[in-house]
């Protein structure tokens, strides 16, 4: 016990007797009783309509109404009379099944506060609310009990499915009793409008046949199940998906994989379900179209496909020898991808192959537009394999002097700008092939000496 709680309760009676008191065993033990008859209560936290407590249908629940707020509220929402009046209430709250029918509350065990000038009967009923804790709107839907002593029962007929009903209960005054009683209590919900009905839980998706390295969608159909929660995925009893709708998709199975999916229905007395299917089985399907290779430019290269398909295709088919063999030739000019199709029954893989053409860009560092036959224009060796290019020079101000698309030997620049010679010096130069084997520009300077 606290010592502070027994120096209080001496300086109250010290008050009253007016004369200084040690504390004797007789008011020892009186506090002892008087606490120990009120440890544990405080103001319960379902006072109030929007705070009601839900309960789970067919299992004991323990309430109170002690100190819950013990006047009238006539501002308040919840603010009823149906055959009482909405004082020293305490709510609770349930929702139907897809059924819907009879809801029965059984109240049992009641225990009443004793103390003097205060009642000893509670009244309670069931409430339908067309809108959430609004009295406006509040429906008596059950017998309506308003001086109960003993155990006694509400019930509530033709109720509507997938619905929320509230439960209120509080304490009476009676016999002159000034103050509403206070009690604990238990409740106990059942009926075939709150049984809890037998839960559905499956998946929907392939379980042969199943292509690999494929998206493979799968979809979980759940029935009877309020609150559900997010959908827990599981390969051989290891999480790998959490998803809040039923759908889920994978491009990962292996042949044997187990696939499992989880979930958790109602908000209280929460019960969890787990569905899981068929061993999977996985086709053998694969394909490899080889390793990447450089060659230069017009060179014959083989490319050594693999695969254990029974047919097979290269794109682009028009520059491949014969595209439907796994080892054909490719002359290429220009960097090239190459994707190899393997099918199998209904499954088909890809993969990808790039033959990289050597790079023969010879840019010279400077050039003599000088009219004596030897180096008058800037040629650029290998450009000519990207007849798209453009070529743009820039004096050491920014300004194009030259803007030549198409570039090679016969289009080179001479070291003019519109038909007129520019002075000697450093130039500037961005080079854009236009191709998407050569995506990177080049950037540099050259230097033009007269």
């Amino acid at each position: 016990m606290n010592l502070q709680k027994k120096h209080v309760f001496l300086v109250d009676l010290q008050k009253i007797l007016g004369k200084p008191m040690r504390p004797s065993r007789f008011v020892k033990l009186l506090l002892i009783c008087f606490l120990t008859a009120f440890v544990g209560f405080s103001q319960p936290l379902n006072d109030g309509c929007g705070n009601a407590i839900t309960l789970c249908p067919n299992v004991s629940t323990a309430g109170t109404n002690y100190l819950a707020t013990a006047t009238v509220c006539p501002d308040c929402d919840d603010d009823f009379n149906f055959c009482f009046a909405g004082t020293n209430s305490v709510w609770y709250k349930f929702t139907t099944n897809a059924n819907g029918g009879t809801a029965v509350l059984s109240l049992s065990s009641l225990l009443f506060n004793t103390q003097v000038n205060r009642g000893n009967q509670l009244q309670a009923a069931i409430i339908e609310a067309l809108a959430p804790c609004d009295a406006s709107t509040f429906t008596l839907v059950s017998n309506c009990v308003n001086n109960a002593t003993t155990n006694f029962q509400l019930t509530a007929t033709s109720l509507l499915p997938n619905t929320t009903y509230y439960i209120v209960v509080n304490g009476a005054k009676n016999n002159n009793a000034p103050l509403s009683a206070e009690a604990t209590f238990n409740l106990m919900l059942s009926g075939n409008a709150v049984d809890r009905l037998p839960i559905s839980l499956t998946i929907a998706g392939p379980t042969t046949n199943i292509c690999p390295s494929t998206p493979t969608t799968y979809v979980t159909y759940i029935s009877n199940c309020q609150d559900t929660s997010l959908f827990s995925w599981s390969i051989n009893d290891t999480v790998v998906a959490t998803t809040l709708s039923p759908f889920w998709t994978s491009s990962s199975l292996q042949n044997g994989d187990i696939l499992s999916v989880s979930c958790s229905c109602f908000e209280v007395c929460t019960e969890n379900y787990t569905f899981t299917l068929d061993t999977l089985q996985v086709d053998s399907l694969w394909v490899d179209a080889g390793p990447d290779q450089t060659v230069e430019a017009g060179t014959a290269v083989q490319l050594y496909g693999q695969s254990n398909g029974t047919s097979f295709q290269w794109q682009p088919s028009f520059l491949v020898s014969n595209p439907t063999t796994l080892v054909p030739f490719v002359v290429p000019n220009t960097t090239t991808t190459y994707f190899l199709t393997a099918s199998q029954n209904s499954c088909t893989l890809v993969d990808e192959v790039t033959v990289f053409i050597i790079d023969n860009i010879t840019i010279p560092g400077s050039f003599s537009p000088n009219n004596d036959g030897a180096n008058d224009t800037w040629i650029i060796e290998g450009i000519a394999d990207f007849p798209n290019t453009q070529v743009l020079i820039y004096n050491r101000w920014g300004q194009v002097v030259a803007d030549i698309t198409g570039y090679n030997d016969f289009k080179a620049w001479d070291g003019t700008n519109q038909g007129k010679q520019v002075s000697d010096g450093v130039y500037f130069y961005v080079i854009d092939f236009n191709d998407p084997s050569k995506k990177e520009k080049l950037k540099g300077n050259v230097t033009l000496i007269r």
